[in-house]
């Protein structure tokens, strides 16, 4: 069940980073306007971090980790709320519509 709970929530921190990552550093909306504007220190931190956040639980998700309850927990709210994130801002970036 522990397992099963974080593939879910790491497969759903994958796709929202990926998300983020597509629409931020390639030509699907308007995101690489946005992000240019705060300079290249916060551009490649941002690019870096996203980056970590989708390898880490890519390779999360391969290996079919079984880590403590507490860490499963914290999975399950940063694929909500990245997940959440990439949908609204999707939206605020033109990438789903008007």
């Amino acid at each position: 069940m522990i397992k099963t709970l974080n593939l879910i929530a790491n497969t759903m921190i994958c796709f929202g980073g990926l998300f983020f990552y597509v629409m931020l550093f390639t030509s699907v909306g308007d995101g690489v306007k946005q992000i240019e504007r705060f300079g290249k220190v916060s551009y490649h931190t941002i690019r870096t971090g996203l980056a970590f956040i989708v390898a880490g639980a890519l390779l999360n998700v391969l290996l079919m980790t079984a880590p403590p309850i507490s860490e499963v927990l914290m999975n399950m709210g940063f694929g909500l709320v990245l997940s959440w994130a990439a949908i609204w801002h999707g939206y605020k970036f033109g990438v789903f519509g008007k």
